[in-house]
Order: C-alpha cells, then sequence, then structure tokens
C-alpha cells in the first residue's frame, strides 16, 4: 500500500523529472531531438530517452503524432506504454524530458503535448521498489514555454488510478502540475502538484480513504552546493548553516477534505477494539509547511481531525549568522543541542492541542495516553539531558517538559515562547541558567487552556 500511494505522487514528476543526476549528466548544448523514421515507424531520441513508435505522422498543422509508443531510458528498467503522443514541437519535448539541461538566453520556443491512453510501472528509478504498480492516465496534457533560461510548464491529467498486484487502488479525477525553472543552468525550481478528487479502494486492507484535494509544494536552488544538494549529500552542519544563509528551500503539503470511513478502514474486531465501531466518518484539514530562505526558519504543521484530535506546532526564527554568539569547545559537548546552533535566534514557538477521541485510541491500541507515548517516546531522554544540565537550566528545561505533558494530559490547552524581540539559543539558555521564572520572562512564555 505505501507503494501505490509512493507511485500516486509521482506521477506528476512524469512531465517534469527534476533530478540531481539528470542535471550532472546533461550535455553540453540544449537538448535535442533526432526523429529517425522507418517505413510507418521510427525513433524519437531526446535527452538520454528513446520513443520507439509503430507510426510516425505529419500533419499539416506541423509537429508529428506518434502512435503505439514505447518510452524507456537505454540501461535502466522500466517502460512507459502511450497508444498516442502528439507533439507540436519536438525542441519543447526534448526540453520537458531534460528539464535542468544547459540553456542559452538566445532560446524561445513553447508547444504542446498531448498523451493518450499512458500505462507505466514504476521501476526503483522512481522509488517505488519492485515496479509491482501499474499507473494508468487516460489523458496528460502538457503546455510549455522557454524563454532563455527560463521554462514554464503546467500540466494536468484527468481519471487517474494507481492499481496494485493485491488490487489496490487509488483513484484521482485530476491531477494538475504548474513548473517553472530559471536561472543561468533552470537549477532555481517552483513546483507546485494539486491532486484532486483522491479515493482509496483496496480487496484486502484498508480502505475507505478520501480526499477532497491535496497537493505539495517546493521551491529550491537545485545547483551544485545548494542548501539541498548539500542535504541530499548528508553534508556537515556548518556547510547546511552556510547554504541555508544564503539560498531558499522550501516546501509544504496538504489534505483538505479529508475523510475516513473507520467501518471499511479496518476490520469489524479492530473497530470495537479502539471504540470506532458505529462511528460517523472522521473528517478535517492537515497542513505541513516549512522553509528556509535566507538564514530565516518557518515551520508548521496543523491539522483538525473530527472525532480525533486537533493541534498545531509552529516555530518562526533564524539560523546563526557569521557574527553569531558562539561557545567555548570545552563546554560544547555537555549542551544539548549542537553547538554550531547556538547562535539560532527564536522569535516564535508555540503549540496547541485539543483531544477529541484520540486518547481512548491510543490506549487500546498502544496501552497508553498520549502523555504516556510521549512520556515514554522522548520523556526519559528529556529528563536525563536535563538532569546534566549546570545550575536552574535544569529546572528550567524540566519546567517546559512538564507544560507539554500537562496539555497532553488535560487534553487542550496552548503554550509556547513568544520574546518581545528575537533572541538566541545561547541568551536563552543563560537566562534558564537563573531559574524557570526568569527565564520565562525572558522568552516571553506563555500558557493557556
Amino acid at each position: 500500500m505505501k507503494k501505490i500511494i509512493g507511485a500516486a505522487l509521482l506521477l506528476p514528476l512524469l512531465s517534469t523529472q527534476i533530478s540531481a543526476e539528470t542535471a550532472a549528466a546533461a550535455p553540453s548544448e540544449p537538448p535535442r531531438a533526432d526523429l529517425v523514421v522507418t517505413g510507418q515507424g521510427g525513433t524519437l531520441r531526446a535527452a538520454g530517452y528513446l520513443l520507439d513508435a509503430e507510426q510516425v505522422r505529419h500533419p499539416e498543422q506541423g509537429g508529428v503524432i506518434l502512435s503505439g509508443v514505447t518510452l524507456t531510458r537505454p540501461g535502466r528498467d522500466g517502460l512507459v506504454l502511450i497508444r498516442q503522443v502528439e507533439v507540436s514541437n519536438l525542441a519543447i519535448a526534448a526540453r520537458l524530458l531534460d528539464p535542468t539541461g544547459p540553456c542559452l538566453a538566445t532560446d524561445a520556443m513553447s508547444g504542446t503535448v498531448t498523451a493518450r491512453e499512458i500505462r507505466f510501472r514504476p521501476d526503483q528509478d522512481l522509488g517505488v521498489p519492485d515496479g509491482r504498480e501499474e499507473v494508468r492516465l487516460p489523458l496528460l496534457r502538457l503546455e510549455a514555454t522557454q524563454i532563455g533560461c527560463s521554462l514554464q510548464v503546467s500540466a494536468e491529467a484527468d481519471g487517474v488510478s494507481v492499481s496494485g498486484v493485491d488490487g489496490s487502488r487509488i483513484d484521482l479525477a485530476t491531477i494538475e502540475a504548474r513548473a517553472r525553472l530559471s536561472g543561468p543552468s533552470m537549477h532555481n525550481v517552483d513546483l507546485r502538484v494539486d491532486l484532486l478528487g483522491i479515493s482509496l479502494n483496496t480487496v484486502e486492507g484498508p480502505g475507505g480513504l478520501a480526499a477532497a484535494e491535496a497537493g505539495f509544494s517546493m521551491v529550491a536552488d537545485l545547483a551544485p552546493g545548494g542548501l539541498l544538494d548539500q542535504i541530499r549529500s548528508d553534508a556537515p552542519l556548518p556547510d547546511l548553516i552556510s547554504a541555508g544563509r544564503d539560498g531558499v528551500l522550501r516546501g509544504g503539503a496538504y489534505f483538505r477534505g479529508l475523510e475516513l470511513t473507520p467501518d471499511r478502514f479496518l476490520p469489524e474486531g479492530d473497530l470495537k477494539r479502539v471504540r470506532l465501531d458505529g462511528k460517523g466518518p472522521i473528517r478535517g484539514d492537515f497542513d505541513l509547511t516549512g522553509s528556509v530562505e535566507r538564514g530565516e526558519l518557518r515551520f508548521r504543521i496543523a491539522s483538525d481531525l473530527s472525532g480525533l484530535a486537533a493541534g498545531e506546532i509552529a516555530l518562526i526564527g533564524g539560523l546563526p549568522g557569521p557574527s553569531a554568539p558562539v561557545i567555548p569547545e570545552a563546554i560544547s559537548a555537555s549542551v544539548p543541542i549542537p553547538a554550531d546552533l547556538i547562535g539560532s535566534t527564536l522569535s516564535r514557538l508555540s503549540l496547541s492541542w485539543r483531544d477529541d477521541g484520540v486518547s481512548d485510541l491510543m490506549r487500546e491500541v498502544l496501552g497508553r495516553d498520549p502523555e504516556g507515548a510521549a512520556q515514554a517516546l522522548i520523556g526519559e531522554r528529556v529528563e536525563r539531558v536535563a538532569g546534566r544540565l549546570p545550575g536552574g537550566l535544569s529546572a528550567t528545561a524540566l519546567g517546559a517538559w512538564g507544560e507539554i505533558r500537562r496539555i497532553l494530559r488535560d487534553g487542550s490547552g496552548t503554550a509556547g515562547l513568544r520574546p518581545e524581540q528575537p533572541v538566541s539559543l545561547l541568551e536563552l539558555g543563560v537566562s534558564g541558567l537563573m531559574g524557570p521564572t526568569l527565564a520565562a520572562s525572558r522568552a516571553g512564555a506563555f500558557t493557556g487552556p
């Protein structure tokens, strides 16, 4: 089931395959398409891809129509079968297959690609092991415009389905994707994908899951040495901080109108065990956003699920600058966070929580309520680290952890930090040495029901 969901999320990338590998292997010239016609059929080579067509036609209005197409990457597993592909401009088709390839300031072109009855089985190169899932797109429409080193692409697919060998299936009424690549080598990407009318159906296992709308977005610099490249290469923390101060990386995901029908999602015995039998659908929304933009950090995760829980965690802060305060190496080992981050600043940190029934479910499934689960997951570690902190800092850390446990125990509440102006973690630590009262005052601590 996880592989089917993964395949569904990869669908929009069929039209905008933006990868560091593609960029690294790009030729020294802009992508080009070479069409060789043999009899009625032919082959089209572009950006390392090979399109074998049983029939090639050149309509009067221009472009080319390929019928009975098999799309492959020589030397790689997996293939895409397409009944018909209509391409108005072969050059723009080549660019779509290699969007981060080299570009020229004089480039100027636009075109459309319409593909009908697409079938493909994602291989390991697309992140879905074994390639046992099958994806079907009755119709995929692409529009692209390139001016210099700026490429804009919009894509839309209707009636999409992702099916597994066990009969499990995800149906998507519509997929809409919009992408923009820019910069000297088309390494700046702005991507948004919206999935409309989602439903999960299975022969065996969970079903009854649907959403009116879901999606994800990303803004990043794909250039070598950029923040995304540093993260992917497991670069050391100082390099990540330096890249984060200079670059931009934003991303997010959301669900709207999420609906889970318990008596279709779980077997009858499990429904009774977790006390969801006889309950109506669980509905709600979910949002996750995060960004690192020129050194500023923002993170937010929020959900509101009827009959379960509602809550939000939000953080606004900043990465340490070149002149940020530091701590001596001799005492860095006793600090509970990496010494390189001690100069980070905090503008706001907040937590809100409302238990609408998730405690009962967790007690039945895990044998613990939310407070007990949090304590078992990280509580012992927090207390162990706090016990090694000097002076009043230990009491300050335990007091903050105690407030979180109180909110979980009471089933509702809010808490957070809201200083009058951004403060560094080092400043908060020094305040904490003087005890919880001074630390709370300096950080603008607040709590509520």
